[in-house]
């Protein structure tokens, strides 16, 4: 009996040792997708798309404030359309709630980040 435990104990060490130190990022494919690069064909069509880039290629890495700052830039653009109004913001949303929960977990990066969005936000 005590094996079993001993086994099952270094079990779900193992699972949760293994995502230590990860940093997973963000899933952006509905980002990606209202922002179709085929369409971006003049120039400020190809900066909004720079914008989206940055902003999707940050939060895969897991560079929160990077990708956020991105986000906060891309959501000022005029000529956005209702639906990438809505999955820029729905980014920002869900990364915000990604930093919480880690911040919640006692990450102190995600503490910073969190901060310095809140600061993005009085700009």
């Amino acid at each position: 009996m005590n094996t079993r435990i001993v086994s099952l104990s270094a079990g779900i060490a193992l699972v949760l040792l293994s995502g230590c130190g990860e940093k997973p990022g963000s899933d952006v494919s509905e980002l990606q997708q209202a922002f179709p690069k085929e369409k971006a064909v003049t120039q400020q069509q190809k900066e909004v798309q720079t914008l989206v880039d940055n902003a999707a290629e940050a939060a895969k890495k897991g560079e929160f404030e990077k990708a956020a700052a991105s986000l906060t830039v891309l959501r000022s653009q005029e000529q956005l359309s209702a639906a990438q109004r809505a999955a820029v913001q729905d980014q920002m949303s869900n990364l915000q709630a990604d930093l919480a929960a880690r911040a919640e977990a006692g990450d102190a990066a995600a503490k910073q980040a969190l901060q310095a969005i809140r600061g993005m936000r009085g700009r």
